[in-house]
Protein backbone atom coordinates (compact mmCIF):
# COMPACT_ATOMS: atom_id res chain seq x y z
CA UNK A 1 0.00 0.00 0.00
CA UNK A 2 1.60 3.45 -0.98
CA UNK A 3 0.35 5.18 2.09
CA UNK A 4 1.95 2.88 4.30
CA UNK A 5 5.25 3.31 1.84
CA UNK A 6 4.81 7.01 2.10
CA UNK A 7 4.42 7.17 6.25
CA UNK A 8 7.71 5.43 6.22
CA UNK A 9 9.26 7.58 4.10
CA UNK A 10 7.98 10.24 6.04
CA UNK A 11 8.39 9.01 9.67
CA UNK A 12 12.53 8.21 8.16
CA UNK A 13 12.64 11.52 7.15
CA UNK A 14 11.38 13.68 10.26
CA UNK A 15 13.87 11.29 12.43
CA UNK A 16 17.01 12.17 10.51
CA UNK A 17 15.82 15.56 10.99
CA UNK A 18 15.15 14.98 14.49
CA UNK A 19 19.14 13.46 14.86
CA UNK A 20 20.46 16.90 12.88
CA UNK A 21 18.74 18.94 15.58
CA UNK A 22 19.39 17.46 18.39
CA UNK A 23 23.27 16.93 17.12
CA UNK A 24 23.30 20.92 16.74
CA UNK A 25 21.97 21.46 20.04
CA UNK A 26 24.26 19.01 21.46
CA UNK A 27 26.79 20.80 20.03
CA UNK A 28 26.16 24.18 20.88
CA UNK A 29 27.84 23.94 24.16
CA UNK A 30 31.08 23.69 22.70
CA UNK A 31 32.86 26.60 22.50
CA UNK A 32 33.11 28.96 19.37
CA UNK A 33 30.11 26.86 18.17
CA UNK A 34 28.36 29.39 15.73
CA UNK A 35 24.47 27.50 16.43
CA UNK A 36 20.98 29.42 16.29
CA UNK A 37 19.40 27.33 19.24
CA UNK A 38 15.70 28.70 18.61
CA UNK A 39 16.36 27.29 14.92
CA UNK A 40 17.12 23.72 16.06
CA UNK A 41 14.45 24.03 18.70
CA UNK A 42 12.14 24.71 15.52
CA UNK A 43 13.39 21.86 13.78
CA UNK A 44 12.64 19.65 17.09
CA UNK A 45 9.62 20.42 17.15
CA UNK A 46 8.95 20.19 13.52
CA UNK A 47 10.17 16.97 13.30
CA UNK A 48 8.13 15.73 16.17
CA UNK A 49 5.11 16.97 14.50
CA UNK A 50 5.60 15.35 11.11
CA UNK A 51 6.25 11.30 12.78
CA UNK A 52 3.14 12.31 14.58
CA UNK A 53 1.63 12.82 11.22
CA UNK A 54 3.10 10.17 9.50
CA UNK A 55 2.70 7.87 12.46
CA UNK A 56 -1.14 9.07 12.31
CA UNK A 57 -1.41 8.06 8.08
CA UNK A 58 -0.12 5.07 9.20
CA UNK A 59 -2.32 4.24 11.40
CA UNK A 60 -5.87 4.94 9.08
CA UNK A 61 -4.24 3.28 6.19
CA UNK A 62 -4.19 -0.02 8.12
CA UNK A 63 -7.60 0.43 9.56
CA UNK A 64 -8.97 1.50 6.22
CA UNK A 65 -7.18 -2.14 5.03
CA UNK A 66 -8.60 -3.77 7.66
CA UNK A 67 -12.21 -2.54 7.48
CA UNK A 68 -11.64 -3.32 3.30
CA UNK A 69 -11.06 -6.52 4.21
CA UNK A 70 -14.10 -7.06 6.61
CA UNK A 71 -16.52 -5.66 3.78
CA UNK A 72 -14.79 -8.22 1.23
CA UNK A 73 -14.75 -11.44 4.01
Amino acid sequence: MRLLESSRIGIQAAERQLERAASNVARAAQPGANVDIASEMVSLTIAKISNAVNVAVARTASETMGTLVDIIV
